[in-house]
Order: C-alpha cells, then sequence, then structure tokens
C-alpha cells in the first residue's frame, strides 16, 4: 500500500471513530437506574450498556446483538471542580 494512501485511510478511520449522533432524550428511561459512576481526580466517569430496545429507542435502530454479543453503551466524562 502507498504511505499516503494508508496515512489518508487513518485519518478517515479515526474521524469517523469520532462521530457524534443526535440521540432521543433519555428522561424516565429504566437503563439509567443501572448507570455506574466513578469520579477520581477532578473527573466523573459514568456509563451504561443498553438492550436492543433501550438503544432502538434512544437512537433509532437496535444497536445490540446476541448473535455477536455486542451492546450499544452511552459514555459520559465530566470535570467535577
Amino acid at each position: 500500500m502507498h504511505p499516503s494512501l494508508a496515512i489518508v485511510l487513518s485519518a478517515a478511520l479515526a474521524i469517523a471513530g469520532c462521530a457524534s449522533s443526535s440521540p432521543k432524550p433519555a428522561e424516565g428511561s429504566a437503563f439509567k437506574t443501572r448507570v455506574m459512576t466513578q469520579e477520581k481526580g477532578g473527573v466523573r466517569a459514568a456509563v451504561v450498556a443498553l438492550s436492543a430496545a433501550e438503544s432502538e429507542a434512544v437512537y433509532g435502530v437496535p444497536l445490540a446483538s446476541s448473535r455477536s454479543g455486542s451492546r450499544s453503551t452511552i459514555a459520559t466524562i465530566e470535570p467535577t471542580g
């Protein structure tokens, strides 16, 4: 592979990996009771895995796969101080 092609492909993959979405509001969602939160060094991190039904309600598509065992997640990282 030509070196410049490898650089362009790497950059495209890096940008695609940082893509964002516009999820629907999750107020009142049951998954909020399963959020795992940890604080350390002035930073708070929270994460939760969604079921297929939950991800469909938030993102409009069922993102979990029982065949591969993959689940979509929501993660937030914010300063505490």
